[in-house]
């Protein structure tokens, strides 16, 4: 009777978890894609449309392939294939791509994108100019960056006119380690160590206590002015 028992309670407690992972397909169920849905059915049971939408969304845009778009509601799709569309731009370096692009602010990013990668691959600067109009700061920002983080030499961070851009620059050169681009999701993407975050945050620590150390001693002598002035 407890054999039986312990059986039935498998079934009706243990397999739903198992079974709650459903195929998703022009997904391989071995990809990182398909395990994250996995993860993000663990972490909310009663968002599997999202899960699944997210999932597709990623996909098409680490595969370049915007029929996986097909799968989205009709609301989703724009958005989806622009991504698609922007992510061959950028890898092709190639701005007539970025025409594809229906939504309007998503084409100006494609563009950006690929002033970037233009101007990485030719190591000139000058490549942001022909960036969206607006965006060239952050063009040579990006470039100075990137370059600066595959050299290994801050230098680069000198390119950057705003001051606290270069110092974060600056930063991420001394406190990071340089991992390979990650081809299998085609992304062009830097994966920087753990320190980046502990740095900026210990930097940001430091920029606080100094500013309140500086309101705390005006405050102070603030005072010590009024007190002397009573006095006389």
């Amino acid at each position: 009777m407890r054999i039986i028992f312990a059986a039935i309670a498998f079934c009706v407690f243990l397999l739903p978890a198992y079974a709650q992972y459903g195929t998703l397909a022009g997904i391989d169920s071995e990809s990182p894609v398909y395990m994250g849905y996995n993860d993000c059915i663990d972490s909310c049971k009663n968002c599997e449309d999202n899960c699944k939408f997210n999932a597709y969304r990623m996909a098409a845009e680490i595969e370049s392939n915007e029929k996986l778009c097909n799968y989205l509601p009709e609301d989703m799709k724009e958005m989806c294939t622009d991504r698609v569309y922007s992510a061959k731009a950028t890898a092709a370096k190639d701005n007539a791509l970025c025409e594809k692009v229906t939504m309007e602010e998503e084409k100006k990013m494609c563009l950006l994108n690929v002033q970037i990668e233009k101007a990485i691959s030719k190591r000139d600067e000058t490549e942001c100019s022909s960036a969206p109009e607006g965006l060239e700061t952050a063009c040579i920002y990006s470039y100075s960056m990137r370059l600066a983080l595959e050299s290994r030499d801050a230098a680069s961070c000198d390119m950057i006119s705003d001051t606290l851009m270069r110092i974060n620059c600056i930063a991420a050169v001394q406190g990071t380690a340089i991992e390979p681009y990650n081809q299998e999701y085609n992304t062009k993407q830097i994966r920087v160590s753990s320190k980046l975050p502990f740095i900026f945050l210990l930097a940001a620590i430091i920029i606080a206590v100094a500013l309140f150390s500086g309101r705390k001693q005006k405050i102070i002598n603030k005072k010590a002015n009024h007190a002397k002035n009573k006095r006389a």
